[in-house]
């Protein structure tokens, strides 16, 4: 995948900083297990090993207790935890909240009961799931 963090430099009146975090081309390899759906859902579905597809997706986090100080060290792809790129880019001292994120999982395996399955903070749909 492709990661690209974004952030709106203008601090919001209580001190806090908006970072866009997006996932672009990513792929996906499945074990065997239950469906991610199922968990939510409560039911038994199963997403059989090797299933493959694509993903996207974006987590907005908000950042605050920290001083924002972009430099050649803060690089969003190489700090692949959220938590390191936000040390990186705003200090050690900093926190952050992911209150909002979507991500949209498909796959063209025949197969699949569902050919998609969106998880977000508004809730989750579809199941990617091969023993529905």
């Amino acid at each position: 995948m492709t990661r690209v963090c974004k952030v709106y430099p203008d601090q919001a009146i209580d001190g806090s900083f908006r970072v866009v975090v997006k996932f672009k081309d990513g792929t996906f390899t499945t074990i065997q297990g239950p469906s991610p759906e199922s968990c939510v859902a409560g039911n038994s579905r199963q997403v059989s090993a090797g299933v493959t597809g694509l993903f996207h997706g974006s987590i907005t986090m908000k950042v605050s207790g920290g001083t924002y100080s972009p430099g050649e060290n803060v690089n969003c792809a190489a700090n692949c935890l959220l938590s390191a790129f936000v040390a990186a880019a705003f200090g050690n001292s900093a926190t952050f909240t992911t209150p909002d994120f979507y991500f949209k999982y498909t796959t063209t395996n025949s197969i699949a009961c569902k050919k998609q399955w969106i998880n977000a903070g508004t809730g989750n749909s579809g199941d990617i799931a091969t023993i529905c």
